[in-house]
């Protein structure tokens, strides 16, 4: 699955299928098998759950494992975007996350700040699209 949430109250639209959401809990898994955790103000849910839109505050973080660092993201009206899934294909789903809004990507080593991100979740690419400024701690030497 692309993504799970549990939420207070949730409602299906008849007339198209979407669902809207109110104070979400929600784990989106990567096409590399990591979680990211997170809450939102409320979300609307297409019916094909290609296309999440997390609305208001938005604090998402994804878990360490072995492989890979925590990071957390901050921001507001977050979009998540999933390609449909294609019937026998092997093939990942491609997974990329929006916003226009200003947005903070923290790691264990760098705190980036940016007005609009686009992040491609298959690709590990995050793009700021304005007024982007980065502080970058050194790595502990062992």
């Amino acid at each position: 699955h692309a993504f799970s949430m549990v939420a207070p109250r949730m409602a299906r639209r008849q007339d198209d299928g979407s669902i809207y959401i109110t104070t979400p809990d929600y784990d989106i898994v990567d096409n590399s098998g990591n979680v990211w955790k997170g809450t939102s103000e409320s979300a609307w849910v297409n019916k094909d759950g290609t296309i999440m839109k997390l609305l208001g505050r938005v604090d998402m973080h994804r878990i360490a494992t072995e492989k890979v660092t925590p990071v957390q993201i901050l921001t507001r009206d977050l979009t998540v975007l999933s390609d449909p899934k294609v019937k026998n294909s092997q093939q990942p789903r491609e997974r990329r996350m929006e916003t226009a809004e200003l947005t903070t990507v923290i790691d264990p080593t760098t705190v980036a700040h940016g007005v609009g991100m686009k992040a491609n979740m298959t690709l590990k690419i995050v793009e700021f699209l304005s007024e982007f400024h980065s502080t970058t701690q050194p790595s502990k030497i062992r």
